[in-house]
């Protein structure tokens, strides 16, 4: 009797704690309530209002690049004398942090990209910007992508800028939505000669190919191809689960969750964005051989690199000892002696002014609106010294 009620009660349990987490907005208010507390910056500091274009973004932000590349490909079929410029690099690009003294706006907002690609180059050739920028972006992804672009002469741009930040060097990996890319042919070959060259990357390109093949093998047998897909038991749950409004917003609670353990992580253990840290090791090593097989293809391809090291908030300091800061130099300083390239520096270009705030600290890597606005400004005078060359 015990067993049966056990093997009763705990699914039923399961399922109510399910439904209970479902219909509430139970991490949203943990989230709002620990803001409140610790003095939070206002959330509409942190723009969501932003210019959506799929012939100048990557609206999915890497989940989807098959899709935002066909999109790029009809946005560069015709590009006359305009220049193809191509931007790889983490959220900075993408996101506004609205600085103190800057309101909210109820037209679109533009990043300094998104601006770049508006701008008109009196006398000068005009640009075709793109941006496939990624939160968190990683320079194996970087090299991932550049291997895509040099195989794939309609999305080949002119120029590809990649923004080069101290603390990106401690990303590794190649996110599930780029895995999608591998079954492109040419891709596939450029990417297993990268998993068997013995670069300090290269596992994470056998560890990507792997989860490939294995996602495929995966969706071959989950669907039998003598049943009707009306008739799989599991299809008509989800299709009945999808019609459940809570349901449908599953995606909007685990991102809600883990805004809680970030919080958490921010305001409990006193880890932040910001803490500096010493890059060093696998990760380091592994960045760095990617950054320069980047400047290797690009130079074989025929694309112009432009390496730019971003801006950083003057009131954040990302290198834990002065030995990170010059261990970082002199890897700029080995690019720009081995591959010709030069790495413009903008580390220090964007005054504090025009930094917003995240959460309670100053905001290590988004710009304000103004900020942007020079940051634009900034890259337009480096494509046309750069393009010239």
């Amino acid at each position: 009797m015990n067993q049966t009620l056990a093997l009763i009660g705990l699914p039923t349990a399961t399922l109510l704690l399910t439904a209970f987490l479902l219909t509430t907005n139970i991490f949203q208010g943990a989230v709002d309530v620990l803001d409140k507390a610790f003095g939070a910056a206002p959330k509409w500091t942190q723009v969501q209002n932003m210019v959506h274009d799929p012939a100048t973004q990557d609206l999915s932000h890497g989940e989807k690049p098959k899709e935002a590349f066909l999109a790029l490909e009809q946005a560069w079929a015709e590009p006359g004398d305009a220049r193809r410029v191509m931007v790889l690099g983490n959220s900075q690009t993408m996101a506004i942090s609205l600085a103190p003294g800057e309101g909210p706006s109820a037209t679109p907002e533009r990043a300094w990209v998104d601006l770049l690609a508006r701008q008109k180059r009196a006398g000068e050739v005009p640009l075709l910007v793109y941006r496939s920028s990624t939160a968190g972006l990683s320079y194996t992804e970087a090299l991932w992508y550049t291997h895509y672009l040099a195989s794939h002469p309609a999305v080949r741009p002119d120029a590809l800028v990649l923004q080069l930040n101290y603390q990106s060097f401690w990303n590794g990996g190649v996110r599930e939505g780029l895995l999608e890319m591998l079954d492109d042919g040419a891709f596939r070959k450029r990417i297993e000669a990268e998993a068997a060259s013995a670069q300090p990357y290269s596992d994470t390109f056998v560890q990507a190919i792997r989860a490939h093949t294995e996602t495929r093998r995966e969706k071959a047998g989950s669907i039998r191809e003598d049943t009707p897909p009306g008739m799989r038991w599991d299809g008509w749950v989800r299709q009945e689960l999808e019609a459940w409004p809570p349901f449908a917003q599953r995606a909007e609670q685990r991102t809600a969750f883990a805004e809680l353990l970030y919080r958490l992580r921010v305001y409990v253990l006193k880890l932040t964005p910001a803490t500096a840290r010493t890059i060093s090791g696998t990760r380091w090593n592994a960045s760095c051989a990617a950054i320069e097989s980047i400047a290797r293809i690009c130079r074989e391809s025929g694309i112009r690199l432009v390496l730019f090291s971003a801006p950083v908030n003057p009131k954040v300091n990302l290198y834990r000892t002065p030995e990170d800061r010059e261990t970082y130099r002199k890897f700029v300083h080995s690019l720009e002696a081995a591959d010709g390239v030069r790495v413009h520096d903008l580390e220090n270009t964007i005054p504090q002014q025009y930094w917003g705030m995240w959460l309670t600290l100053p905001d290590p890597l988004h710009l304000g609106r103004k900020g942007h606005q020079l940051m634009a400004n900034q890259m337009s005078a480096i494509l046309s010294e750069e393009l010239a060359r």
